[in-house]
């Protein structure tokens, strides 16, 4: 989606919103299309900035077996302009093996073998949307190894 702006060529503002009403009601134009009727094209769609959550993923594995599932992440994004891309990525802390990370349920295994204890890593997932608006979400990942 273009963005749109006014101004007289030494200033430029961005158009943040468009609305129209009398003065005690006012609504939000959610949409605005230019064309002759056979080619329609949009050239504003008004949208809510992207939100949601990132739940965090802990697990328990057993000492002894190599490359155990510990759970999924759950990314949960509403608003903003669909269809949305994920990218989960690891940040900090413990590494663990990091399947289906371009989706909205990243999964994550202990990989090798290594001694009981507790650990941590940290990881985010970025979302984008159709508008190329991004959001961060950090999240956890849990293992405690008996």
């Amino acid at each position: 989606m273009p963005n749109i702006y006014y101004g007289d060529g030494s200033t430029i503002r961005q158009i943040k919103g468009i609305y129209y009403g009398d003065g005690s009601t006012i609504r939000t134009i959610k949409q605005i299309w230019y064309g002759d009727g056979s080619t329609p094209r949009l050239v504003y769609q008004a949208y809510t900035p992207m939100s949601g959550s990132a739940s965090s993923v802990s697990g328990s594995t057993t000492s002894g077996n190599v490359n155990q599932f510990i759970g999924a992440g759950s990314i949960s994004v509403s608003n903003g302009l669909p269809p949305y891309t994920y990218l989960t990525s690891f940040v900090s802390g413990t590494t663990f093996a990091l399947s289906a990370q371009t989706t909205n349920a990243p999964q994550f295994v202990r990989s090798g073998n290594p001694g009981p204890g507790l650990v941590t890593g940290n990881y985010q997932c970025v979302v984008t949307d159709a508008t190329l608006a991004t959001i961060t979400f950090p999240f956890t990942v849990t293992d405690n190894r008996a």
